[in-house]
């Protein structure tokens, strides 16, 4: 986990992030559209090369800073710059990171759309771009662009990499990190009522939260990591927990005969297999192909996730886009799949298989059983698979953001997923294909400047045509396998009287309401 918005990747930091620090432009609970945060009010130019944000001018960091539009600006050079200050090896085995895949790269770099940003007077800013740029207001409102105090940055920096270290920048938010003294795998949030940001009211942001005068909100928040789901279930039984996220179906119907509240987002994630096309047997296409058609997908959906979840055969979720009109799609067919194999050459190689272990996520609620349930498709058609379990916080992320794997094996297939920090079709597939990622080992240069070209696009339904056109080159190619657009849900106890649901996670524990 990190604090630092310009390097974050997985849900759980984001989780904390919201708490902590504000953004120029939040999210409506009920349309996702893009609100005022810090940002009062914002316009673009006319050829879209330009947009400028008003600030409000009452607004204090954690650490006594005043937010003005040099510090903004002091904040999007710093995003843009993230090579130079963690240096180029230090991101080589991360997910892509969102500064590259909103603007085409970081600053310097060739695809990079950003060019600066200038503040205009005290509470003024304007953000300048090489071509147009869809969408920025709305990608503005992911987590990795939260706005964070300039005063803070060195202690972070310091702490970068540090086993065990979770360092806060200062942020406006309703809440601060208080981890003095606090159990392995908790993080400890305490309530600022002094806090001036966006998100520091409590206010609901939803029509369906109840009405009433009085902040309820809690003043101490301890995030526990409770990874086992019966470990979940018992500290919701004997109120040591309030409420816990990732419930899946084994936990539902005892969830439900206790009186807990289970409360489902909309399905604004996907779940993959990934591939290794570095390997030396997963570098045909024949083996992949033969892999896809094995994979039942309807069983799997049915049997690790909740009513609701559907199987995939692309990357992003319905919600955002349907399935393009003659895309490959790879139906349960094990006598096809077996065919594939047969002609493929393979010998009977092992073959690891990643995933994790300890840790569940909003796409992934029981990472063991989805693996031993595509392993036994996969063994089904004569494949040899090795299981490589790693713990989530050993660095899964980084194991599975390289082609080869990690020292010890060379893998072959791994699970992952993406959950959407914001509502676009097109960050989706670059959150998973940007070419800076060794995932996949995958390159397509038509796929790359079709994805720079969707960037720019200011025409909708051009857009629209290069991502189906993606869509249907990455179905083709097949460097990873969609599996399905889960639900995701979380269970309250009796204490929780409100929880802001959100499907881009951007759930603040200001709006929370608690029983008396």
């Amino acid at each position: 986990m990190t604090l630092d918005p310009s390097l974050a990747t997985d849900v759980e930091s984001h989780r904390v992030m919201r708490q902590m620090y504000d953004n120029l432009v939040d999210v409506d609970l009920d349309t996702g559209d893009p609100i005022p945060g810090l940002a009062t009010d914002w316009e673009a130019s006319r050829n879209h090369r330009e947009v400028t944000f008003e600030l409000r001018d009452d607004v204090v960091f954690h650490d006594g800073t005043q937010l003005t539009a040099e510090v903004v600006v002091a904040n999007v050079d710093r995003w843009a710059t993230t090579p130079e200050r963690v240096g180029p090896s230090a991101l080589q085995h991360r997910l892509p990171l969102s500064f590259a895949t909103v603007f085409g790269g970081f600053l310097g770099e060739p695809g990079c759309v950003f060019e600066e940003a200038v503040a205009e007077d005290e509470i003024t800013v304007r953000l300048v771009f090489t071509a147009p740029v869809f969408g920025v207001v709305r990608a503005l409102t992911d987590p990795a662009f939260a706005i964070t105090s300039p005063d803070s940055w060195a202690a972070s920096d310091a702490a970068r990499g540090a086993s065990g270290t979770l360092v806060a920048l200062a942020g406006t938010g309703a809440y601060r990190l208080d981890n003095d003294e606090v159990p392995a795998g908790t993080v400890r949030l305490v309530r600022d009522r002094n806090a001036t940001g966006s998100s520091a009211a409590g206010s609901s942001g939803s029509a369906d939260a109840p009405n009433t005068d009085e902040d309820s909100s809690p003043d101490v928040v301890e995030l526990v990591a409770a990874s086992a789901a019966q470990e979940r279930l018992i500290g919701l039984r004997t109120g040591q927990l309030d409420l816990f996220d990732t419930v899946d179906p084994g936990s539902l119907r005892a969830l439900v005969q206790s009186g807990a509240q289970v409360l489902q987002r909309d399905p604004l994630s996907v779940l993959y297999l990934g591939f290794n096309l570095q390997h030396p047997v997963l570098s045909s296409l024949r083996v992949r192909r033969a892999v896809a058609l094995s994979v039942n997908r309807s069983l799997l959906v049915e049997q690790t996730m909740l009513s609701g979840s559907s199987a995939a055969h692309h990357f992003i979720p319905p919600a955002l886009a349907a399935a393009p009109e003659g895309m490959q799609r790879y139906d349960y067919n094990l006598a096809e799949a077996a065919r594939e194999l047969e002609v493929s050459g393979y010998d009977g190689e092992d073959l690891v298989f990643t995933y994790p272990v300890d840790a569940s996520r909003p796409y992934l609620a029981d990472p063991q059983r989805v693996f031993a349930l595509i392993s036994e498709d996969m063994a089904s058609i004569g494949l040899r698979i090795v299981p490589d379990p790693v713990p989530w916080d050993d660095g899964y992320l980084a194991h599975v953001s390289r082609a080869g794997g990690s020292s010890s094996s060379s893998r072959a297939f791994h699970l992952l997923g993406r959950n959407c920090t914001y509502r676009d079709p097109l960050h989706v597939l670059t959150s998973i294909f940007d070419t800076a990622s060794g995932e996949f080992g995958y390159t397509n240069p038509t796929v790359e400047n079709r994805l720079a070209r969707a960037r720019t696009a200011t025409d909708g339904t051009a857009r629209q045509g290069l991502i189906d056109a993606i869509t249907r080159s990455i179905a083709t190619d097949l460097p990873a396998l969609p599996l399905a657009f889960p639900i995701s849900a979380l269970a309250t106890g009796p204490s929780v009287n409100y929880y802001p649901i959100s499907p881009v996670l951007d759930e603040h524990f200001a709006r929370v309401q608690l029983s008396s």
